[in-house]
Parts: C-alpha cells; sequence; structure tokens
C-alpha cells in the first residue's frame, strides 16, 4: 500500500514538473514576445491578488513585542520614580525666600533681538498649474523586465505630468543631467529608480548631490546601499545626516512589512493618506532558494540629524531600521527598498506623494 502511494505522489511530481516545462517550453516558443502595459497590469495585479499575504500576524507579533517592551519602560520609570522619605520632605519645602540685599534681576529683552523675517505664502493654485510644466528627468531600469510594469512611468503617466523618460540608458542619462533639458535651463525633477538586480551600480549618488547643490531635488530607489555607503554614497549620506544601518536580503514577503515612522509627514499625507506597506509581493522572492534577492537596506540617523525617517521595519522606530527618508529641506527622498517588494496599489500613492513633495520643494525655491 505505501508503495502505490509512493508510486502515485512520484508520479504526480512529475506531471506537475512537465506541466511546467511545457509552459516555459510555450513561453520561449513565443520568443518572450513584449507584451503592452495593460496585460503587464493586469497580470501584476493577478498576481498580487494571489500573493497579498495576510500579514496581521506578523504587524500583531511587532505590537505585542512593542507592548512588552512599553511595560518594561512605565514599571523602570515607576521604579526611578519612587520617592525617598528625605526626597519627600524636601519636596514639600517652601522655596528660600531670595535676601532683600541679594539683587533682583528683571528679564529684558536683548536690544540684538531681531523679529524673523516672514516666510513667503505657499500658493497651491500656482503650484498646480506649475507642476503640469515641471520638467522631470526619469530614469527607471525595470525596463526590462516584461512580467512587470514600471511603477515609476505608470504613477507619473496616472499624475498626467509629462517628463523625459531615459528608461535604463544610462548613457542617454548621463547626457541629460550634463546637458539639462534640451529647451534650457535646469530640470525640475529628478528621478533615479535603480531596482533590476541585473542592472548596473553606477554612481548615482555624487550627480545627486550635484544636482541639489544646483537646486534641483532628486528621487532615489536604491537596493546596494550596503556596498556604496563607504564610497560614492557618503557624501550624499553625509550630507542627509544618514548612515548604513544593515542589509536587508534574503527577507520572505511574510516578514517584509513595513511601518510607517512618520504618519503626519506631508510625503505620507500629501496628496495621499492612509498609505499601508504590508501588502507584499514575491516579486524579489525566490521559494526555491536557488536565487537570494536583495530587496534594500536599513539605514539609521547620525548625531543631530535633520532627517526624517518615513518608513521602517520596526514601528515607532524614528532613529534606526529606516528604509524611506527626506532631508535637505525635502531636496532628496531617499528610498533604499526595491519597489516591487510592495503591490503597485500599495506603492503609486506613495510614489506619486514622493514626486508631489519634491516639486513643491523646488516650487518653493522659484516662487
Amino acid at each position: 500500500m505505501a508503495s502505490n502511494q509512493n508510486a502515485w505522489n512520484k508520479n504526480r511530481w512529475r506531471g506537475r514538473n512537465l506541466g511546467a516545462l511545457f509552459l516555459l517550453l510555450a513561453l520561449f516558443g513565443c520568443n518572450l514576445a513584449p507584451i503592452d502595459e495593460a496585460e503587464a497590469l493586469r497580470r501584476t495585479q493577478v498576481r498580487e491578488a494571489e500573493l497579498e499575504v495576510n500579514v496581521q500576524q506578523t504587524l500583531l507579533a511587532q505590537q505585542q513585542r512593542d507592548q512588552a517592551v512599553e511595560q518594561t519602560v512605565q514599571a523602570g520609570l515607576a521604579t526611578d520614580l519612587t520617592l525617598t522619605p528625605s526626597a519627600t520632605l524636601a519636596l514639600t519645602l517652601p522655596p528660600p525666600i531670595p535676601s532683600q540685599t541679594e539683587p533682583v534681576v528683571q528679564d529684558t529683552p536683548s536690544p540684538m533681538a531681531v523679529e524673523p523675517l516672514p516666510t513667503a505664502e505657499f500658493d497651491e493654485t500656482a503650484f498646480q498649474e506649475w507642476k503640469k510644466t515641471a520638467r522631470i528627468l526619469l530614469y527607471e531600469d525595470m525596463t526590462a523586465r516584461l512580467d512587470t510594469v514600471r511603477y515609476v512611468k505608470l504613477t507619473l503617466d496616472e499624475m498626467g505630468l509629462a517628463y523625459k523618460d531615459d528608461g535604463s540608458a544610462y548613457g542617454w542619462l548621463l547626457d541629460d543631467l550634463s546637458g539639462g533639458p534640451k529647451e534650457g535651463g535646469q530640470w525640475d525633477l529628478i528621478i533615479l529608480a535603480t531596482e533590476n538586480k541585473e542592472g548596473i551600480k553606477a554612481d548615482f549618488f555624487t550627480p545627486a548631490l550635484k544636482a541639489i547643490d544646483a537646486g534641483t531635488p532628486v528621487i532615489i530607489e536604491t537596493w546596494y546601499l550596503d556596498g556604496a555607503h563607504s564610497g560614492s554614497a557618503s557624501g550624499l549620506l553625509a550630507r542627509c545626516g544618514l548612515s548604513f544601518e544593515n542589509n536587508w536580503a534574503r527577507i520572505p514577503p511574510s516578514s517584509a512589512a513595513m511601518f510607517a515612522l512618520s504618519p503626519d509627514h506631508p510625503v505620507l499625507t500629501q496628496p495621499n493618506s492612509g498609505l499601508n506597506f504590508s501588502a507584499t509581493t514575491n516579486f524579489w522572492w525566490d521559494p526555491n532558494g536557488v536565487i537570494s534577492y536583495d530587496i534594500g537596506d536599513l539605514m539609521k540617523l547620525t548625531t543631530d540629524s535633520s532627517a526624517t525617517l518615513l518608513i521602517g521595519t520596526i514601528a515607532g522606530d524614528r532613529f534606526t531600521h529606516g528604509t524611506s527618508t527626506v532631508c535637505m529641506d525635502g531636496m532628496l527622498t531617499l528610498q533604499t527598498f526595491s519597489s516591487h517588494l510592495l503591490t503597485y496599489k500599495s506603492m503609486s500613492p506613495l510614489w506619486e506623494n514622493y514626486i508631489d513633495n519634491a516639486l513643491r520643494a523646488r516650487f518653493r525655491q522659484i516662487q
């Protein structure tokens, strides 16, 4: 009986593998003909519907850990604040009466005090009109992936914004960075979305810092900060007030949920609010373990940093384990996780917020 069952299992395994083989042969027989964006989006949405694993258990476990830590801290504070009898007596004594011979010092305003200059009020109507003509440069290296859609390009299209699309053509990007828009002037926004694991690991950080110094905001998506933080990315990180913390690789989808660390920040509320970062996919995950994908890196704030960690892997931790940040008065937005880690439904509103707030930083300069 056991031998018959084993034989049935083997035949079933062989059948499945033959089916998979026939499917691969069918795909290759079609010469991997490119599919249009509608079909790619449909396939992506199908994958998302199948792969949006309920990670509520992960979130619940995180919340339970946070509550346990909070209870421990509160218990420690209660112990530290227990007063001794002498300390209690000292708290009940009235403050000493100053001697009459002791001069009374009165606070007087400094003669050098200067009222701060009023800041210009943001003209929302003018911004919305200007945004339609903003000169945007896009580099997004997912053009070779025919099994999904380009998140950033599709978001820009849905926003109705014009842009110069360099795709994954690095040579075009270098020309556009050095030459600027063909109509003259400078770029109003530069987006460098480097996600493809087979793409080039070029130095996008030095030209990004140069553009920011020239007055152009930059949005960077990168996953290889672990190999660049002490080299080409060091200058940008230092100016932003960030340092590399750890590599974020070999993470299964069920453990890749992220949290809003600054939920009231404009980048997480304008124009889209209520963003969620738990709808993960297995786009960069191989369940067979043959390929170990590197989905990104974790960042932490340096001492006296003015950067804001927007998203991270530990709820409530605004100083470490960050995966998205904004700094330099909104001139730099840095995301260190791969966009396709989350569904398009989750990432598109975030990308729209990135773009809108970066353009606002530019508009404040030219207003």
